[in-house]
């Protein structure tokens, strides 16, 4: 397997897509602290920009962080409503008790809207915890033929049992993470693909594959697994070192407050029961499970095609087709269900966590975080055991 990773370091291109996802780990780390931006207040529209932004933000969470009691909401709703110009009172809210006032609108919006005015039309915020169950009960209504009975009957009972009361605190930063972490994710994804089309045709290409045909099948089969191995290893070290750049960055310049707030403070639908801490630490799971996946997926095509530029074109593909064909609204259900689960769509942890699919594998019923671990399990253990075949196999037919 040494030997292995030693080929994979002594090609150029190796190391130019290796430093192409520290220079992105550094980017996407480095631009969202950069585009943190509030105005210093309503009678003052200058913006304070940048970790300044920051810190100030943290200082006004003081006012608001903490358990979310209906008490609570009420006196944030009664705060608002004394003000009766719109702009000024969104704007003297939002200062004074930063996170949530987005949170109400979400709650007593109908549907997947979002309108700020509905906040003036309720007497109070009472049923403030039974708002998700009624908002998510409007979407299903809406989409009545993505959903059947016993996914719906699912939604809400995993939508009722959602923790309460939420946490309120400075969350903002775990927004920003999980979308760097996607697009890092998906210049990893390239590598691997780049990678494991040449897998397996290495030798072919270097005019050393008749040496292999004189080889047995034990000793092919166990190149193959090393190929695999390494393959996977290397995947592994430059996701931990990107990873790593990435988490250092960002929660040395934010901090990482509001681990131990619950994701329906900015996803209010979600019924998923994750903190923010809980979501990153997924996040990294998944993403991790997913490379792997279109890594030894495409080693796999490479073993069976043995041609490197072929294998490329026919990874990148299977790996990224899934995306594009998904946004066509005339998708059927089913066939977009299951596009959803791809490997290139565990990286999507915010439109994870917000969905609302129900599947079910065997019987057993799954959120699309489970889903998609699930359905990525299975590419990694079939393409690990057929792989080292198809290589002897090819070989073999020389």
């Amino acid at each position: 397997m040494v030997d292995e990773l030693k080929k994979y370091w002594s090609e150029l291109h190796v190391k130019i897509l290796v430093l192409l996802v520290f220079i992105v780990s550094i980017g996407v780390s480095i631009a969202p602290i950069k585009s943190f931006s509030i105005i210093e207040s309503p009678d003052n529209t200058n913006r304070v920009e940048g970790k300044a932004a920051i810190q100030v933000l943290k200082e006004r969470y003081e006012n608001s962080k903490g358990e979310l009691s209906i008490d609570r909401i009420n006196e944030i709703l009664a705060y608002y409503q004394s003000i009766p110009e719109q702009d000024r009172a969104f704007l003297e809210t939002d200062i004074k008790y930063p996170g949530v006032l987005f949170l109400l609108t979400d709650a007593y919006s109908p549907g997947m809207t979002s309108e700020i005015e509905n906040l003036n039309k309720i007497e109070n915020g009472n049923d403030f915890y039974n708002r998700n169950t009624i908002k998510i009960t409007e979407i299903l209504n809406n989409l009545p033929d993505d959903y059947k009975a016993w996914e719906k009957d699912i939604i809400l009972k995993k939508a009722n049992s959602v923790e309460t009361p939420f946490r309120i605190d400075f969350s903002r930063q775990w927004i920003d993470v999980y979308q760097s972490l996607n697009i890092l994710f998906i210049v990893i994804a390239i590598s691997a693909i780049v990678v494991g089309s040449k897998l397996f045709s290495y030798e072919k290409e270097k005019k050393m594959d008749m040496i292999l045909v004189t080889f047995g099948e034990k000793k092919l089969k166990k190149i193959g697994i090393n190929k695999v191995l390494a393959l996977l290893t290397f995947l592994s070290i430059v996701f931990l070192m990107s990873v790593l750049i990435v988490s250092v960055i960002t929660f040395s310049a934010v901090g990482i407050d509001g681990m131990s707030s619950q994701i329906q403070i900015e996803f209010f639908t979600s019924i998923h029961q994750l903190t923010f801490g809980s979501a990153y630490l997924l996040a990294l799971f998944m993403g991790w499970l997913c490379l792997m996946a279109i890594g030894i997926l495409v080693a796999t095509i490479n073993a069976f095609m043995q041609k490197s530029y072929l294998s490329l074109i026919i990874g990148f593909l299977v790996t990224f087709l899934p995306i594009v064909i998904i946004k066509f609204d005339s998708i059927p259900v089913t066939i977009g269900k299951v596009l959803n689960i791809q490997p290139i769509n565990g990286f999507a942890i915010i439109e994870n966590i917000a969905s609302l699919q129900i599947y079910k594998f065997f019987n057993i019923q799954m959120l699309t975080t489970t889903a998609i671990i699930f359905y990525t399990l299975i590419i990694l253990i079939v393409c690990f055991l057929i792989t080292p075949q198809l290589f002897i196999l090819r070989i073999k037919d020389y």
